[in-house]
């Protein structure tokens, strides 16, 4: 299959589009190519016969998410041998997230008989606290790996809190608007902790991200997060905005329980401010269109570069003598682009796809080669607007590894098979 379809709650891929043919719902695009056949000693199988549908839809989910192509061959699902310990991983922890569950699904089932279809909502509170402690567990997890993004066991309590996170709609204790900002710095913390390269920054950058945007449920007896200047997680209003958070390195915040999140923030880091209101000698920042990531990751900018500040539903208030400073940072978050940049960055796609086809048409030509690593350096970037994260990450690492490729002297045949599949992957979006 050049094209896969998948549904994530049965446990399947396809190749063509349409609506699951057990539970109805719609099957989704993957960013990724089938694994194509390789010689036998390139590849590895994993058995799925006892594997019930969630279960295999998290690992398609996890596959996806972390790059690996792979292919189905009936029960079992096969990966390149190069791709073998990262499956393994990601195999070992949803089966240890399932054989973790079996009480919990049990102590539902008996809910259910007990109290039947009429219930007082017993049910609900069960699956609602098992949330909460899912959420807990990524969000120490996440605050471990801003101080150790090496750390194995965060990793795997990442891989499990996640299945949770992903299959719950939403969340009492968050809004929808953080609730869903979580899911995506979720996935992007999964694609950096899966890559081939050594991508710590990244791990640091996004973990530190989720930890922030968890601070807000953070448990009121826990530690105040060590050189705090920014209010934390959720607002009064319910309105997302950046959490104050520890340096990086500092592993106490968020995780250690959760609690009312309508709880005021802790203290505003501004001397002599008012608890709400903008004072004297203050300038305020209207941001209500910026992403709840996006405000995070700008308060663990300010925080790192001493700015204090304060969070009033989407509103950045700091004093009027940072605004210089404030300002420099702005261009730093992710994601935060006007109309005219995110048509740019489409053309450097369509003049990225061009130089890839030329190339992949003469590969033994110097001039399109480089072409083609200047080409990628122009479209490098955050995800364009209305681009799956998980597609727009498998893009980004494919260019960036032809790339390397190109410039290093690296395999011809790597290059082209590279260029090839970059080609496809573009050929769709433009």
């Amino acid at each position: 299959m050049s094209k896969i379809w998948f549904c994530r709650t049965c446990g399947y891929e396809v190749g063509a589009r349409g609506r699951c043919h057990s539970c109805k719902g719609h099957l989704e695009r993957s960013p990724l190519r089938e694994l194509p056949r390789l010689h036998e000693d390139e590849e590895v199988g994993y058995d799925l016969d006892d594997w019930d549908g969630e279960a295999r839809g998290q690992l398609i989910v996890g596959l996806i998410e972390a790059g690996i192509e792979h292919r189905f061959e009936g029960e079992e699902v096969v990966v390149a041998v190069d791709d073998e310990t990262r499956a393994d991983d990601l195999v070992a922890a949803i089966t240890a997230g399932a054989v973790a569950a079996e009480p919990d699904d049990r102590a539902v089932q008996s809910a259910q008989a007990a109290d039947g279809p009429d219930s007082d909502g017993s049910v609900d509170e069960l699956v609602e606290e098992q949330l909460r402690e899912e959420v807990a567990r990524l969000a120490a997890a996440a605050n471990r790996l801003r101080s150790d993004p090496t750390d194995m066991q965060a990793d795997a309590d990442v891989a499990q809190a996640s299945a949770a996170v992903f299959a719950a709609e939403d969340f009492a204790a968050l809004d929808p608007e953080t609730w869903a900002a979580i899911g995506r710095v979720t996935r992007r913390l999964l694609a950096a902790l899966g890559a081939d390269e050594a991508l710590e920054d990244e791990i640091r950058k996004q973990s530190g991200i989720l930890a922030a945007l968890l601070a807000g449920v953070a448990s009121p007896a826990a530690p105040a997060p060590a050189g705090a200047t920014g209010s934390g997680g959720v607002d009064p209003a319910g309105e997302a905005g950046p959490a104050g958070g520890s340096e990086a390195g500092d592993a106490t915040g968020p995780g250690d329980g959760l609690g009312d999140p309508s709880a005021p923030a802790q203290g505003d880091g501004l001397d002599g401010a008012e608890a709400s209101g903008v004072g004297e000698g203050e300038a305020v920042y209207e941001l209500p269109e910026w992403l709840p990531e996006q405000r995070a990751e700008l308060g663990l900018l300010l925080e790192a570069e001493g700015v204090p500040h304060r969070w009033e539903r989407g509103e950045l208030v700091l004093p009027e003598s940072q605004e210089a400073r404030a300002e420099a940072l702005f261009d730093l978050v992710e994601g935060v682009e006007t109309p005219e940049d995110d048509e740019a960055r489409y053309r450097s796609l369509e003049d990225l796809f061009a130089a890839t086809t030329r190339f992949v048409g003469d590969p033994a030509s110097a001039s399109k080669a480089a072409a083609v690593v200047a080409a990628v350096g122009a479209a490098d970037g955050p995800t364009p607007l209305g681009l799956d994260d998980a597609q727009w990450w498998s893009i980004r690492t494919r260019a960036r590894t032809l790339a390397d490729a190109l410039e290093h002297g690296g395999s011809p045949e790597v290059a082209f098979a590279e260029a090839s599949t970059l080609r496809d992957l573009l050929r769709e979006l433009v």
